[in-house]
């Protein structure tokens, strides 16, 4: 929300000239103006497959397949948009 508040005081808009994302997918993006595109990140099946990784590897046995499921979904919102060309000459 910071780049996006430098971006206005800049005088550019956002998404018309920069498009923003942000990380994590905190309750402030959804209802900032505009709201925030982010990355949301399943920090439990993170977790979780990383002490399974680490279970196996103390047992000295091969990982585990990780999560079924992504663990990072793009959450797109109203401060990204379309890349647009360079106006030129």
């Amino acid at each position: 929300m910071g780049a996006i508040r430098a971006c206005l005081d800049r005088g550019w808009t956002v998404p018309g000239d920069v498009s923003v994302v942000g990380w994590d997918d905190n309750e402030q993006a959804a209802v900032a103006t505009p709201s925030v595109s982010t990355v949301a990140v399943d920090a439990e099946g993170l977790g979780r497959d990383a002490m399974s990784e680490l279970i196996a590897l103390v047992r000295g046995q091969d990982a585990p397949a990780p999560t079924a499921g992504p663990l990072h979904t793009l959450v797109l919102r109203e401060s990204t948009g379309p890349a647009r060309r360079p106006v030129t000459g």
